[in-house]
This record gives structure tokens, sequence and C-alpha cells, in this order.
């Protein structure tokens, strides 16, 4: 922090964004595990998921979102080149090959970008042991509120969190999983 900027602009939701090839804006909105569903529905009430449930609902969050990414790159590449982009990269051509988005010296067509692959998302995150560890934190968060039922108003929604609260389950599970031998 300077005296220039008193406040850091924090987004929300966190993304990133990048000119592509093609001269367009792309933004990418960062995945949120937060929204990972770690409750099953079960007739009239929700019950928390085991961690390789929980594991599988990253995974599965994480191809929906990874579905979203490829969507909008495969729609980037559907688009042509602009004009002012044509002239920009004629020049660099002559210069270097390289530091334009052509596939050969002779075309005049961008190359397209590859779609992202599930094992590169799983391996920036850190692997399929990040992964465990994940869910098994989502599962830590929720371990007090294993089971409650549906309701239609928010407020009895939170009574019933506030009822089935057990404050008992994260010690039992404290206990069992990091302080036993």
């Amino acid at each position: 922090m300077t005296l220039l900027t008193l406040d850091k602009a924090i987004d929300s939701p966190r993304y990133i964004t990048f000119q592509s090839i093609k001269g367009n804006e792309i933004k990418f909105i960062y995945p949120n595990l937060f929204k990972v569903e770690v409750y099953k529905k079960d007739q009239n009430k929700i019950i928390l998921k085991t961690i390789p449930e929980i594991e599988q609902a990253i995974k599965n969050y994480l191809k929906e979102e990874l579905r979203v990414f490829n969507a909008k790159l495969e729609q980037e590449n559907t688009k042509n080149l602009s004009n002012n982009a044509i002239k920009g990269y004629e020049i660099l051509k002559k210069i270097n090959l390289k530091a334009t988005p052509y596939e050969t010296k002779n075309s005049n067509t961008a190359r397209k970008y590859k779609p992202i692959e599930e094992k590169e998302i799983i391996q920036a995150i850190g692997g399929e042991e990040q992964i465990k560890i994940l869910a098994e934190l989502l599962y830590y968060l929720n371990i007090t509120n294993q089971q409650k039922e549906s309701k239609n108003l928010i407020k009895d929604d939170i009574q019933s969190t506030r009822d089935n609260f057990d404050i008992n389950q994260k010690t039992r599970y404290i206990l069992k999983e990091y302080l036993s031998e």
C-alpha cells in the first residue's frame, strides 16, 4: 500500500483477463470451491457426503468450470482477426514469426487455442493428493451439520441449522483422525 493506492481493489468474483490473439478481452472467473456440492438430498433431508464423495464432487465441479473455460476459448477460435491486428502482425511477421499468432510464414490465419484438459487443472491445483486434502477440509467445515431437513423459509432453515449443530461431531472427528495412534 502506498499513498497513491490507499485501498487495494479486490475483485469479486476473482478473475483473470487477457487479450486474445484476435484482440478481444477474455475473462476467466476462478473456480470457487465453496460452490462444490457437499450435501446430498435424501427425500426432505440433506446429508453430508463422505470424503470420497466430496472428492468426486470437486472433480465434477472442476469439469464443469473447465467446460465453461473451453467454450470461451472455442468461441474465440471462431472469430476473425481484426484489420488492425492483421496489419500489426504482418509487420511483426517480417521481423520474427514467433512474435505473431500465425502458424507458418505463409499463413494469414491465427493458430487456434487448444482446450484445457482435466489433468492440467488437477495438476495446477496440486494433483490428486491436493483434491483429497480439499475434500477433507470441506468435510471438516461441515461436519457439525451432518444432516438437516430442507426448509422452505430461510428463518426455518437457520433454526434447523442451529438445532442440528453438534460440536461433538467435530471433536470426535479430530480425536479419531488426528489424535489417535
